[in-house]
């Protein structure tokens, strides 16, 4: 199996703790059918917009939590309904992911990622 990168390390420690953090800050429930579940580990981290556009991939503002059907249904014909459903509920986050520039290609060097990590991990 190949080393992994700097990069590919401090990717994974960031989605690891942003995954926890957008958890416990949605307090377990699915944030659209609102079933309860008894621990973290029961519902999935949904990225708003797509995971690709590193500007937000790991932002807190672009993430919720839903059990794995809705998960499903959030991301169904590229989000065809999970969009529009997500901008009626959570209309000031909406805004704010519409005005981050996230289509605007940018590399995020390592040095900053560790500092977000840095970051992210003092809140915990």
């Amino acid at each position: 199996m190949p080393k992994k990168t700097p990069r590919q390390k401090i990717s994974l420690k960031l989605d690891n703790i942003v995954r926890t953090l957008i958890k416990k800050s949605d307090k377990k429930p699915c944030q659209k059918c609102n079933k309860i579940f008894k621990t973290l580990r029961e519902v999935d981290w949904c990225h708003v917009i797509s995971r690709k556009y590193a500007r937000l991939r790991w932002s807190l503002t672009n993430g919720l939590t839903l059990c794995r059907k809705c998960h499903i249904w959030f991301d169904a014909d590229n989000n065809k309904e999970g969009h529009p459903w997500f901008e009626k509920n959570f209309k000031n986050r909406w805004i704010v992911l519409q005005r981050s520039g996230y289509k605007e290609i940018c590399k995020i060097d390592v040095w900053t990622l560790e500092e977000k990590y840095k970051r992210y991990k003092s809140m915990i």
